[in-house]
């Protein structure tokens, strides 16, 4: 049977494309051929705050098992302050990082600064299931998911053990009223009542109490104060549950009190506890290290933060870091599949925990460090974490570091400063 001249071109065009087909899958032609995550070159930078390159070496390799052609470079910044200009900078400039590091009660701030990850990259089922609710909370908006962390911090109490053992104290508390009955007993005094030796560093202002804010924070998320309503348009911590709050920081630092164990002095909540002038104070993991540099024979330990008498669910305080992706990067993609790869790998967790003494973010490490004393804690308590959303951290903490201070001062009027400090988170809030 002989051809029309349409169906010999018909034939010859589909020989031709099934030649072209054999061509590919053959890898004859490489030009053609389906790339795969090994054809992909990139390189991936990273901007972060406080971690040495080397606590990633896990996290690049991980990576790099399946994406053997990316790159990394990495520039880390000893001081916060200096990275977030620095990171602005670069961003206006359009040299900034594809990845770049953002504190927890920051996100708000920076949200316009970082592209959420697509629903296929992590959705919220995935990202409930492998990180504490805090994360969630967080990170996790209208927009979608802005960042992953690698380590989530929380206060805890940190006591030393020497001191409680010469007071004939037992075990540390576990309820802030254990807290009211402990340190007074913890407490030493010399001549006209001066305090020589400190119970517990509450009570005071925050620039000698350094987590002073943060407590103050977690003593009304504790008592189920709100601290804003539901629209973030107003402060509403101004109530009886976050006076309730405040007086009871404050007691500790009032001579006329039962529970007074905090006096003046020059030194820091950390300076005293390293210098063994204090026996327990409310602090987070990464002021570990600097308590042990001061004082190398310290003999510390760590307990779970106390909790109301009557509460029924555990709640800390947590401050960390999330890593995003900069609107800018040239990788997008990329860059988040490689952050979800270091945050998720229960092996990269481990190493970095290694690496940095730093509490995991993941829920499947909260349970597994029962041998380690000291992370043991912190790890378990990244499951009870709490935040609260502030669309500007620095301004509103300046206000809180107001209010105690204005507190201490007057404490007949703290309703009035409370009042005061609630105005000015509201109008933080409505000129966002």
């Amino acid at each position: 049977m002989s051809l029309t001249k349409n169906q010999f071109i018909i034939a010859g065009i589909t020989g031709i494309v099934v030649i072209v087909a054999i061509l590919i899958f053959t890898g004859i032609i490489p030009g053609l051929r389906t790339s795969g995550p090994e054809s992909i070159a990139a390189e991936l930078s990273i901007w972060n705050v406080g971690d040495d390159e080397s606590a990633f070496t896990a996290a690049y390799a991980a990576f790099n098992a399946k994406y053997p052609n990316v790159t990394f470079r990495y520039r880390s910044f000893s001081d916060e302050g200096a990275y977030e200009a620095a990171l602005l900078d670069a961003l206006a400039a359009g040299t900034g990082p594809d990845i770049f590091v953002v504190r927890n009660d920051k996100v708000i701030r920076h949200q316009n600064k970082m592209l959420p990850a697509s629903s296929i990259t992590m959705g919220l089922p995935e990202l409930r299931a492998t990180f504490p609710q805090v994360v969630e909370k967080d990170f996790f908006g209208t927009g979608g998911l802005y960042g992953l962390p690698l380590s989530i911090d929380t206060l805890a109490l940190i006591y030393n053990r020497d001191l409680f053992d010469d007071a004939g104290v037992s075990a540390p508390p576990r309820t802030w009223d254990d807290v009211q009955g402990t340190a007074p007993v913890l407490t030493k005094k010399g001549e006209g009542g001066v305090i020589t030796q400190s119970g517990m560093a509450l009570g005071g202002a925050a620039s000698h109490i350094e987590t002073a804010v943060d407590t103050l924070y977690l003593l009304m998320l504790q008592t189920g104060t709100a601290m804003t309503d539901a629209a973030l348009t107003q402060a509403s911590f101004n109530s009886s549950t976050g006076l309730n709050a405040l007086r009871f920081y404050l007691q500790f630092g009032n001579p006329t009190s039962a529970a007074y164990s905090w006096g003046t002095g020059e030194a820091t909540a950390r300076m005293r506890f390293a210098d063994e002038k204090l026996a327990m104070f409310i602090d987070y993991a990464s002021a570990i290290p600097l308590l042990t540099v001061r004082n190398a024979f310290l003999n510390y330990a760590v307990a779970p933060v106390p909790q109301p008498k009557d509460a029924t669910v555990g709640i800390t305080y947590s401050s960390y870091y999330g890593f995003a992706v900069s609107r800018r990067s040239a990788n997008p993609a990329l860059a988040w599949e490689f952050i979800k790869t270091m945050t998720t790998t229960e092996s990269v967790g481990r190493a970095y925990v290694s690496a940095t003494r730093k509490p995991p973010a993941l829920r499947a490490l909260a349970n597994g460090y029962e041998n380690d004393p000291v992370m043991r804690v912190f790890a378990k308590q990244t499951l009870t974490a709490r935040s609260w959303p502030q669309p500007d951290p620095d301004r509103i903490r300046a206000s809180f570091v107001k209010l105690i201070s204005s507190s201490l001062t007057d404490p007949v009027r703290a309703s009035n400063f409370l009042g005061a400090a609630a105005q000015e988170v509201t109008s933080l809030l409505r000129s966002e």
